[in-house]
């Protein structure tokens, strides 16, 4: 077990989180699409943007 803790650090802040939200949202909504939101309904809340706009 890795004692590394930097993917649990929390995300920064500003215009490049953003666009990090952005392509996250993105690819989440294009997965859960692929998968089919009836067969996969957590893809969508698991992959929810941090600010919904």
């Amino acid at each position: 077990m890795s004692t590394d803790t930097t993917n649990m650090s929390p995300p920064p802040l500003g215009p490049e989180a953003d666009a990090l939200d952005a392509e996250i949202a993105r690819l989440c909504r294009g997965a859960a699409r692929a998968a089919g939101r009836t067969t996969m309904p957590s893809a969508t809340s698991t992959c929810s943007p941090r600010i919904s706009s």
